[in-house]
């Protein structure tokens, strides 16, 4: 059964998750408006995708939804973990400023998140401010109501950490009231392939065939006990464990499927396909996510359907962001929101209009680690603000599995490229609406004394 029960700990206060928010009073909009349907995967890496050039079927579904609008080949989160990266994705604000940046489960309880700060707008707002009809389906215990995430909702439910199924059961039940409300916004956010991975038939035996299977309970402990395990990233256990993974992709393309063949009018649909983040199989050293800032873990696949399929096929190699959907969002439906967003639009990237270039992507992690990162073309350098010899630099183009740190070779872009880091964490704090606190290295402290911020 979903876990409706789960409870969001806040200033010592428990609150029990509620299911939508009402409808206000609203300007007509037009019968011509689009549908707007969000669909976010969670723990989904865009190279487990075929459209991204993975061998193995693992999603018919979404890279039909490829061949049918447009694929962004670098697209990347804000974050490698849920909390920060969806709050940035609904309020167009980096984790640096919305500053909601912690969060953890323990024993049927959400503890150390706070809300969304009330001064950021959010999509759901903007979107029923126009007069849409707003719906949000989602099954991850990070993202209850009182959280904020039901914020602009006519009606809103987060099942905790539900499966797919429990999900589309769910759906089955609103499918009426949402095929009946066009124009509408419907988010859908599905928890899996998040860990634990589990055989998901017959899909997994498509997908590894009649090889030795090794306990299944592999799948299940990876994430949590990688540093215990000691698998070889070039091990049978590991394949095992990302056609466990892959086989939990499999099925949630599946149901995904279902869902949104049984929604109506879909030539007059704006239909956003993405994830929040990705997932390390010892890339690097680890499973699972929220510990590093590689490529695995932050790049997501994006995919846009526009109405009427405009663009369908192209694909677009300029690296965006996540932040940029809500301006986005914006020029598709040909409005304006008084609302500052640290993104921008993608849509001259499809009209060959003016697009700036050499465009920072910020990224931020504080999860253990303190770590903030920066990607501009094909460059990517990572700052560990309380270990600095930590620091990588890569040339994602020669390297894209991040396998060489170049911060010795190429000193002076190193240090250039954290400059910027710090600038956008200075320009940052300026409006920084909440969140807990830092601990920062000295030469961070000092860097940041020798620009005049601290005395």
């Amino acid at each position: 059964m979903p876990l409706r029960g789960w409870l969001v700990g806040a200033a010592g206060i428990a609150i029990i998750a509620t299911a939508c928010t009402q409808p206000g009073e609203r300007p007509p909009l037009p019968k011509t408006a689009p549908n707007v349907i969000l669909l976010t995967v969670d723990t989904l890496r865009a190279d487990h995708l075929g459209s991204y050039g993975y061998s193995r079927k693992t999603a018919p579904f979404f890279d039909s939804l490829a061949e049918q609008g447009v694929l962004f080949e670098r697209a990347y989160s804000t974050s490698s973990w849920t909390v920060p990266a969806v709050v940035s994705l609904v309020t167009g604000r980096s984790p640096s400023v919305h500053g909601i940046i912690f969060g953890a489960a323990r024993d049927n309880r959400i503890i150390e998140q706070q809300p969304i700060p009330m001064t950021l707008p959010t999509l759901p707002e903007m979107l029923h401010d126009l007069g849409y009809t707003t719906f949000g389906l989602t099954s991850n215990g990070h993202l209850l109501a009182p959280l904020g995430f039901a914020r602009g909702f006519d009606q809103y439910e987060c099942l905790g950490f539900a499966d797919a199924v429990e999900l589309e059961v769910v759906f089955e039940q609103w499918f009426e009231k949402i095929n009946n409300s066009e124009p509408y916004f419907l988010w859908l956010h599905f928890l899996d392939p998040h860990a634990p991975y589990r055989v998901q038939e017959p899909y997994f035996t498509e997908i590894w065939g009649k090889k030795k299977r090794h306990n299944a309970l592999l799948g299940e402990s990876a994430a949590r006990n990688y540093d215990v395990l000691n698998l070889d990233r070039q091990s049978d256990e590991v394949a095992f464990i990302q056609a466990l993974y892959d086989s939990e992709i499999r099925r949630v393309d599946e149901i995904a499927r279902t869902v949104l063949s049984r929604l109506t009018g879909q030539r007059n649909t704006l239909t956003i396909f993405s994830s929040d983040h990705g997932e390390e199989f010892l890339d690097h050293g680890r499973f699972g996510h929220g510990r590093a800032l590689y490529e695995e873990s932050v790049r997501v696949p994006l995919v846009v359907v526009l109405p009427d399929e405009r663009h369908a096929g192209r694909r677009i190699v300029t690296p965006v962001s996540l932040l940029d959907l809500i301006p986005s969002m914006a020029d598709v439906l040909g409005v304006h929101w008084d609302t500052v967003v640290d993104g921008q639009s993608w849509m001259p990237l499809l009209s060959n209009g003016p697009v700036a270039t050499n465009r920072d992507l910020f990224l931020s992690l504080s999860r253990g680690r303190e770590l903030r990162a920066v990607v501009s073309d094909s460059w990517k350098f990572v700052y560990d603000l309380n270990d600095p010899k930590m620091n990588e630099l890569f040339e994602l183009d020669t390297d894209p599995h991040e396998l060489t740190n170049r911060q010795d070779d190429d000193s002076t872009r190193a240090k250039e490229m954290r400059s910027r880091i710090v600038d956008h964490i200075v320009a940052a704090s300026s409006e920084h609406h909440r969140g807990g606190s830092i601990e920062m290295s000295k030469e961070h402290t000092e860097q940041l004394r020798a620009l005049g911020y601290l005395d």
